[in-house]
């Protein structure tokens, strides 16, 4: 049977949670992080001739901490650049829309003043038939009269 366990039912024990909590003598080695431990590691430290497996994870961890806090600030730039872009973007396209209105309102105003020319050049066409055929008429009643004056 374990150590500080109850043989009927299995659960645990007073003397048992006390051995788990109570730290361990000192000199010798306990469980790290565990409840009342030491916070010793129990295989043999750097100091003992060999490296500890607690010290490789530290450093793993401080790694990936590193990595983390890298990836952070990234993201944080890049959610800067972006914010930065859509404001720029918003500048852009309010500029775009109001040189687009600009150029509609020229477009339309340039539209008005062709018909307006449109309408003038067609009325003086007519006018220019007009006279035209006016002139025609006095051509030939000039020739009929001097036709008529040879005779």
């Amino acid at each position: 049977m374990l150590q500080g366990l109850d043989d009927s039912s299995g659960s645990m024990t007073p003397s048992g949670l006390a051995a788990i909590v109570t730290p361990p003598a000192k000199g010798k080695r306990g469980f790290p992080g565990w409840l009342g431990g030491s916070g010793q590691p129990s295989r043999p430290s750097e100091s003992e001739g060999t490296s500890t497996p607690r010290k490789d994870q530290q450093q793993t961890l401080e790694d990936q901490q590193t990595k983390l806090e890298d990836a952070t600030a990234l993201v944080q730039r890049r959610g800067e650049q972006l914010s930065e872009a859509r404001s720029s973007l918003q500048r852009a396209t309010q500029e775009l829309s109001q040189a687009c209105s600009a150029v509609n309102a020229e477009r339309d105003r340039l539209r008005s003043e062709l018909s307006a020319k449109k309408t003038e050049l067609q009325t003086k066409q007519q006018q220019v038939e007009q006279l035209t055929q006016q002139l025609e008429q006095v051509i030939r009643s000039s020739q009929k009269a001097v036709g008529s004056s040879k005779r």
